[in-house]
């Protein structure tokens, strides 16, 4: 699967990449599966709207935007 989205830097796409093959698409995945590094780069995505974060759940899941 091919995912572009022209405002993510080269660092980003690659986290979001990792983070579809951690996850897939529309999953809900444990945030303690991430390593730091991606846990900071997911805090930037969530703000561009490609990853939601559910902190009370301790959940993340990548979102596909239309």
């Amino acid at each position: 699967m091919k995912f572009v989205k022209p405002e993510l830097t080269a660092e980003q796409l690659k986290v979001l990449k990792e983070l579809i093959s951690l996850a897939g698409i529309g999953c809900l995945k444990e945030l303690a599966l991430l390593n730091q590094y991606q846990s900071a780069v997911v805090q930037d995505l969530q703000k561009i709207g490609c990853v939601g974060v559910f902190k009370r759940k301790g959940k993340f899941m990548v979102l596909m935007s239309p």
